[in-house]
């Protein structure tokens, strides 16, 4: 409970404010975001495989509900 109520206030502090977009939390340890065109460019990135990875779940989902097993099953039964 308590590890959640820090992750909550952690994950929402400058967002009412506006002092920080979603997703933004300040950490920059290789300065990807010091070119705002390419921190536009990565961001993109990162939504385009985010997008791809909830198709592959889907997917693992759907033929889990339609074969009973799970995707190393199908893969290698």
């Amino acid at each position: 409970m308590i590890t959640e109520l820090i992750s909550w206030v952690a994950t929402n502090k400058g967002r009412v404010s506006g002092e920080r977009g979603p997703g933004e939390f300040g950490f920059d340890p290789m300065g990807f975001s010091k070119d705002p065109a390419a921190a536009k460019d990565l961001a993109l990135k990162e939504v385009t495989n985010g997008r791809l990875a909830m198709f592959a779940a889907m997917g693992l989902i759907v033929q889990g509900f339609s074969t009973h097993k799970g995707g190393f099953e199908n893969l290698f039964g």
